[in-house]
């Protein structure tokens, strides 16, 4: 339901975001979560795969490996991942969802976050539009808990709870990093996929 206008002004941001290796991603991460970027390395995995579900699983399964090295503490595990695949089960069925960053990883826990063309001005975003952005980051830290649980790790030292929305401030196209704690959606959403 969105205009051609809404999703070429998303994919203009997202671009944006990757330009120079990733440097004004980098750059919010050190200003706003105080992550030190230096020897960053960052995996993008949204292109090298099929467009179907065979993809989602080759991605899924190299996303597995991939944080598998951040638990582990393997030098070339990376900091950020770039289009995630997370699987979960919906009324007994699989199901694949794509992050826009998660697992970044700076000497502390695995972060998630979502990039969204909405406009934050005078750093409040619409509130609509925060909260469904904050239900989807709460998925990916619910399904990135259960993984590093299947990884043998500890959830609860490994995840963060605070969601990372990068977003365009005010609007241009300069991105800007919201945080907000949402420990209760993970919860809620966790109640709601373990129901039969």
């Amino acid at each position: 339901g969105q205009s051609p206008f809404a999703i070429g002004r998303g994919m203009q941001f997202e671009r944006s975001l990757r330009k120079d290796g990733y440097a004004r991603v980098l750059q919010l991460l050190r200003e706003r979560m105080g992550f030190a970027v230096e020897g960053t390395t960052v995996v993008y995995l949204r292109t090298g795969y099929p467009r179907n579900r065979q993809g989602l699983e080759q991605r899924a399964a190299e996303t597995k490996r991939l944080v598998e090295g951040v638990i582990e503490g393997s030098t070339d595990a990376p900091n950020l991942l770039d289009g995630a695949v997370l699987t979960g089960e919906i009324a007994g069925n699989k199901a694949y969802f794509e992050a826009d960053a998660v697992a970044a990883r700076f000497d502390g826990p695995i972060h998630a976050g979502e990039v969204k063309s909405f406009p934050v001005v005078d750093g409040r975003p619409e509130p609509d539009k925060l909260g469904a952005a904050l239900d989807q980051v709460a998925v990916y830290l619910l399904l990135m808990r259960r993984l590093i649980a299947e990884l043998g790790g500890d959830p609860d030292s490994t995840v963060s709870t605070t969601a990372m929305l990068i977003a365009p401030r005010n609007v241009g196209l300069t991105p800007t990093l919201e945080t907000q704690q949402v420990s209760s959606r993970v919860r809620r959403i966790d109640s709601l996929l373990s129901k039969p």
